[in-house]
């Protein structure tokens, strides 16, 4: 395992996702992919709530990469920012947005992974868990160019037959 997580570093070629969107659900996620996608040259549109500081973060690290970002903002937001503007106005609710949100992702063209690594305490993780699962419900329509990914975690729950889980 380790000589072949070696040979990726060395080839790092190999992971170039330019022809293929990530969307980032919970894009600040310490332990999402954001950063490596985009330090990778990868097309990340990433989800998050609003929160200046994980959205001026996310902005530096795709200025200092070669990748780029795509980040939800109100309609009615200028179509011209600086850095600081655009992080004081990025980000979205996925719980009361999620209407929105799908319509966001419909309109990415081509080949998409949707990455859930959203996490909240308690019963809001139920809530964005299942939000997260509409937005892939809702893009199955696109199957032949849709992948999910998810990050599980032993607080993760999957609601799924018992022959599954045999």
């Amino acid at each position: 395992f380790a000589y072949a997580v070696g040979l990726v570093a060395r080839n790092p070629e190999w992971l170039d996702t330019s022809d293929t969107s990530v969307v980032v659900l919970g894009a600040g996620a310490e332990m999402g992919p954001a950063y490596s996608l985009l330090r990778w040259g990868g097309r990340v549109v990433a989800i998050d709530l609003p929160n200046p500081q994980l959205w001026q973060r996310l902005v530096a690290w795709t200025r200092e990469s070669g990748g780029s970002l795509e980040v939800p903002v109100p309609v009615e937001a200028p179509t011209s920012m600086d850095d600081k503007e655009l992080a004081a106005t990025a980000g979205t609710d996925l719980i009361r947005k999620t209407p929105e949100v799908l319509d966001l992702l419909r309109a990415v063209e081509g080949p998409m992974v949707l990455g859930n690594y959203l996490y909240a305490d308690g019963g809001l993780h139920v809530r964005v868990s299942l939000a997260a699962d509409a937005l892939a419900v809702g893009l199955a329509d696109r199957s032949d160019e849709v992948m999910l990914a998810y990050l599980a975690t032993p607080t993760d729950a999957f609601a799924v037959p018992w022959s599954d889980v045999e």
